[in-house]
């Protein structure tokens, strides 16, 4: 599905200055924009699913947005978790 980010924003009952706010620190993935131009931008499940994830933890207060982005970070690139060391006790 797509969303705007007003849509985002009224579904979660969040602020636009929130939503701009978890951009900015990295706990959701950019806008889809597609090759017809940046004012054609749309959101999709994905960042609904990150949105509710978010709002979730933070309302639960056990992890900060700095836990998020990095949890968040590794979801998105699985790969950074090998760094191909090996454990040598």
């Amino acid at each position: 599905m797509r969303y705007s980010r007003r849509d985002l924003c009224h579904k979660f009952d969040i602020t636009p200055a929130q939503f701009a706010r978890w951009r900015y620190k990295g706990l959701l993935p950019p806008a889809v924009i597609p090759v017809t131009g940046k004012a054609d931008a749309y959101y999709t499940d994905e960042h609904a699913d990150r949105i509710r994830a978010i709002i979730e933890h933070l309302i639960d207060g056990k992890v900060t947005i700095q836990d998020l982005r990095e949890r968040f970070m590794y979801e998105d690139e699985p790969e950074l978790l090998d760094d191909g060391d090996v454990f040598q006790p």
